[in-house]
């Protein structure tokens, strides 16, 4: 006879699906995700902070340089003025010693005669050469022993009772130099800053 439990016996029941797998797969993608974020965040911050200290570097060049430009026409004009006074005094009959005593180190004049030997100074420079061999109505930098700094000098000439002579004023360009140096040092200081505080704000 036919044994009831006997017949096709019926397949084990698959293991239950997890889904580990899967959810591995899925921690794997937002890794990879999490690294390009993170990979084009610091690109774009880079790339910002890179745009943005060309700029200000450039700028910050312009500003000194359009600072020394401004003071250095400024002692131009004050030199001119200096040596046109100079030439009215002389005209108008002072001595070359009075007119040749007009300051210090900061400011000076030398009276040369038509031979271009000097015959008034400044205390400052007397028993010095011109300080700077120019025509009439040039102007020129030129150093000198007693200053770091360099001076602007012109000359103007002058008709006296003794003959033509020739003035060499001179200004120091000292205050130029100090003046585009604190301004250099305080950008040094004040673009780095700029620039972190720029990084910190485009990262978040």
């Amino acid at each position: 006879s036919t044994d009831p439990l006997d017949g096709p016996r019926s397949r084990r029941s698959a293991e239950p699906d997890t889904g580990w797998p899967q959810m591995a797969a899925d921690r794997g993608l937002l890794r990879r995700a999490r690294a390009w974020s993170g990979t084009v965040r610091a690109r774009t911050t880079a790339a910002a902070v890179l745009v943005v200290a060309v700029v200000l570097i450039l700028a910050a060049v312009a500003l000194v340089l359009s600072l020394r430009g401004v003071l250095v026409r400024e002692v131009h004009a004050a030199v001119e003025q200096q040596a046109a006074q100079a030439v009215e005094q002389l005209e108008s009959g002072a001595a070359p010693a009075a007119v040749a005593a007009h300051g210090g180190e900061e400011a000076f004049n030398q009276v040369l005669d038509e031979d271009g030997d000097v015959v008034a100074a400044d205390d400052v420079v007397r028993g010095q050469p011109p300080v700077a061999v120019l025509e009439p109505g040039e102007t020129r930098q030129a150093s000198v022993p007693f200053d770091d700094d360099d001076l602007l000098v012109t000359a103007a000439s002058a008709e006296t009772a003794g003959g033509a002579v020739i003035v060499l004023s001179a200004r120091s360009l000292d205050r130029v130099g100090e003046s585009t140096s604190a301004l250099t040092g305080l950008l040094a200081v004040g673009l780095p800053l700029v620039l972190v505080v720029l990084a910190l704000v485009t990262w978040r």
